[in-house]
């Protein structure tokens, strides 16, 4: 399956499930996380694959 294929399927589930989102965490939930997981291949739960940025985008 490619990549559009993938976020096709991404977006059917979402238009089912959107208007349950209610907070941000439902968001990440439900958006966030399996669109980087599914669609762009990510292990969200790899905590080394992410990398954030410095608090108040402060960089040294």
């Amino acid at each position: 399956m490619g990549f559009i294929e993938r976020l096709q399927s991404l977006s059917k589930k979402l238009a089912i499930i959107s208007d349950n989102l209610a907070t941000e965490e439902a968001t990440k939930n439900a958006l966030v996380m399996p669109f980087l997981h599914s669609v762009l291949g990510c292990d969200v739960l790899h905590t080394v694959e992410r990398i954030r940025k410095p608090a108040g985008g402060l960089e040294d």
